[in-house]
């Protein structure tokens, strides 16, 4: 039943769960799937919580996002830098350093 649902997530993360006696939200998976790819120890022999898989996801997300974020605002400088040719370089500095 997991591996089906899991298949039927195509790209996005599934995080299959169970409550364990004390109530906390246990991930269960297969060894060397999941944990694995967010960087937790399948060897460990304590249980992960679904806040610890969420945190790695979200730190991972984080990541992403800012080398995006930066990739996309120096590929703007440059469009902007390579597109005004016709001003003075020393004023484009100004302009770009006040930016």
């Amino acid at each position: 039943m997991c591996l089906c649902v899991q298949l039927s997530c195509g790209k996005t993360v599934f995080l299959p769960y169970i409550l364990d006696a004390e109530g906390k939200c246990i991930v269960v998976d297969n060894p060397g799937s999941l944990s694995e790819s967010v960087g937790l120890k399948a060897s460990d022999k304590t249980p992960h919580t679904l806040v610890t898989h969420l945190k790695k996801i979200f730190k991972q997300v984080e990541t992403l996002n800012r080398k995006y974020v930066k990739e996309k605002f120096i590929a703007d400088l440059r469009k902007a830098r390579d597109g005004d040719k016709s001003k003075d370089p020393e004023e484009m500095k100004k302009v770009t350093y006040e930016f």
